[in-house]
């Protein structure tokens, strides 16, 4: 997100001359966006302007900067005109009261509960498989009960902001905080996100929006993944997150010489023919049938089911929790 400030008049179209240095001044900027999808929001959150009502007019201390007026350009949208109002006016009760509890900078109300779910998995914590007396996987998996943790996050928002359509059933692509307590990458998903109707508080529209964050720990990683991080650390944490899909490579099918995909036959314990597998039959990285199989050289397979985005460019909502 980035912005160009292209032209600052000062004085704008307007000012105000009184006694003993009141009065008020305008000054129009003109901001360019990088991409014509930005909103009047994403200029509210770029931290171009200093703060209003508690800043003052750097040639006038009796001038204070009033709220500011954002237009987008309906037919050229990656263009701004801001108005910026200094003004010496006392600030009435009223808005006393907007500049310490705008809607917008009211503080999001946090609440964390234990939620379970039903995961079926060939590993368990430990990262060690599921195996019966003799040593084989049970196919299917066998069904594990998870807790988890629930983050509810009540904020006010602009109405309908862009983020809630990009953040919807991600998972974090980067560690993120709240409460100073540090969630580690690939462990939250953003679950449900729900905006009340629109309301108006003053001249401010917003609607509150209820965010659902849950947060799983990862399995500890198995002998084969920390000898690999141990034998290169620029790989970092290859242990798959816990809102991943891990399969057992395995299959009725497999390659055969040239990549050819083919029907895999075992030899009929009656008969000595070879015939089609009956079950799945364990596979290599490459797609070939795994032999020998073992508990240590069985593959499984990663499938990343939901988005990844950055919580971070979303943290603002949570922060002056």
């Amino acid at each position: 997100m980035s912005f160009t400030i292209v032209d600052r008049q000062p004085g704008g179209g307007s000012g105000e001359i009184s006694i003993g240095q009141t009065g008020k001044c305008v000054e129009l900027w003109t901001l360019v966006a990088d991409d014509p999808d930005h909103s009047i929001e994403d200029v509210r959150k770029a931290n171009l302007f200093p703060e209003v009502y508690t800043t003052f007019h750097s040639q006038n201390p009796r001038l204070r900067l009033m709220p500011l007026e954002i237009e987008q350009n309906s037919e050229a949208p990656q263009l701004f005109t801001v108005t910026v109002t200094w003004s010496s006016d006392k600030l009435d009760p009223q808005k006393k009261d907007e500049k310490e509890d705008s809607p917008l900078d009211r503080r999001a109300r946090i609440k964390v509960k234990t939620g379970r779910m039903t995961e079926t998995t060939h590993r368990d914590k430990r990262g060690v498989p599921k195996t019966n007396a003799a040593g084989d996987l049970f196919d299917p998996p066998i069904p594990s009960n998870v807790s988890y943790k629930i983050v509810t996050i009540r904020k006010n928002v602009t109405v309908f902001p862009d983020w809630v359509f990009d953040f919807d059933d991600a998972v974090n692509s980067l560690p993120f905080q709240i409460k100073s307590r540090t969630i580690a990458k690939h462990c939250a998903y953003i679950a449900d996100i729900e905006l009340g109707e629109e309301n108006t508080d003053g001249p401010v529209p917003y609607c509150e929006a209820t965010i659902e964050i849950w947060i799983k720990k990862k399995r500890a990683a198995t002998a084969e993944e920390t000898a690999r991080m141990a034998a290169n650390p620029s790989l970092g944490d290859v242990v798959p997150g816990p809102w991943w899909t891990e399969q057992l490579n395995e299959g009725f099918y497999s390659k055969g010489p040239g990549g050819v995909r083919q029907r895999i036959k075992i030899k009929d314990q009656d008969s000595s023919a070879m015939v089609p597998a009956s079950s799945p039959v364990p596979l290599n990285a490459l797609g070939g049938v795994l032999n020998p199989v073992t508990l240590d050289n069985i593959v499984y397979l990663e499938f990343h089911d939901h988005f990844q985005m950055d919580f971070n460019l979303i943290s603002y909502l949570w922060s002056n929790a």
